[in-house]
């Protein structure tokens, strides 16, 4: 679906709504405001490099992956992942 398409949709469907269910969306609305931020500058390059690393062939196999998740610091309180 495109913004407009989605747009179109929503704007159709709002004309059926009551006051309380404009409202609900509303709110809905509102805190999606909140939730979604633009990225710093340091995310922005760490998406850069990690679409990059993609376009280049340069993942990890799941084994990897798992030893990666497995090692890391902020997750060391979880249980182990098994392969």
């Amino acid at each position: 679906m495109t913004r407009d398409q989605a747009i179109t949709l929503i704007e159709e469907q709002m004309s059926k709504l009551d006051i309380e269910q404009l409202a609900a969306l509303a709110d809905i609305a509102h805190s999606m405001e909140e939730r979604f931020h633009s990225l710093s500058p340091h995310e922005q390059e760490s998406l850069k490099e990690a679409r990059d690393d993609f376009a280049t062939g340069h993942t990890m196999s799941h084994d990897e992956l798992i030893a990666a998740l497995n090692s890391s610091p902020a997750l060391a309180r979880l249980p182990k992942i098994k392969a």
